[in-house]
């Protein structure tokens, strides 16, 4: 009745949002593998509770600071610009990328949860520095991914008394793709065979290939997401 017509009155008059709202959810409805990453770093520091409580004061530390460098980050001049965000989107997704397979010389070592060196070349680090490294870059990339998406929604969201509804929309579909990478990733784990305390010796089993893949498959989200918000510029 009434109330449909009112919804599709309403989609005819606001589709500039239609491919912002389908590129937020596809972004975060990419498989990822940050949940099997957060048990691997429980698991392997278990024994040392301390150690495992400064790991995440150093990720949400640093996840703090991405936040204050991210406006000044933005090129002057262009601030605001759909076509700058875009840009930080994406770069901020490869950053992500390049977060979770910085944790491959801890994942692909032959006993991952029980030697205490992680060897880069011919250099050995202790594991508690390497995770403070892992962790540093983690949240850093945490809020560098974060906010180009909320800048996205304000940017798109209709200008209004509705705006704070439109953007809201916006979250809901976040929070959406998120739940639907999770399903989506869960499968993924179980023909992988990952198990708590169970997560591979080898660059091609467990964690590492569901690192590959899930870095293949964000990749895959960025040039589509791209591409959509292109159609909106």
């Amino acid at each position: 009745g009434e109330s449909g017509g009112g919804l599709l009155w309403t989609m005819r008059k606001h589709k500039a949002m239609i491919w912002p709202g389908i590129a937020l959810f596809l972004y975060n409805a990419a498989p990822s593998a940050t949940a099997q990453l957060a048990t691997y770093q429980f698991a392997a520091l278990q024994a040392k509770a301390c150690v495992l409580v400064h790991m995440r004061l150093i990720s949400s530390v640093f996840t703090g600071l991405s936040c204050l460098l991210y406006p000044r980050l933005v090129p002057s001049g262009r601030e605001g610009t759909t076509l700058t965000t875009r840009y930080g989107l994406v770069t901020s997704g490869l950053l992500s990328i390049l977060s979770t397979l910085m944790y491959l010389p801890l994942t692909s070592r032959r006993n991952s949860t029980g030697s205490s060196c992680v060897d880069i070349q011919l250099t050995c680090l202790q594991e508690e520095t390497y995770f403070g490294i892992t962790s540093a870059l983690s949240g850093m990339v945490t809020g560098l991914a974060l906010l180009p998406l909320l800048v996205i929604a304000t940017q798109t969201s209709p200008n209004g008394k509705r705006k704070g509804l439109f953007y809201s929309v916006y979250l809901s579909l976040l929070d959406l793709g998120s739940s639907i990478g999770d399903w989506a990733t869960t499968p993924i784990i179980q023909a992988l065979q990952i198990r708590y305390g169970d997560y591979g010796h080898s660059l091609t089993t467990g964690l590492s290939l569901l690192i590959f893949i899930c870095g293949a498959a964000r990749l895959f989200s960025l040039v589509v997401v791209y591409l959509m918000l292109g159609k909106s510029a």
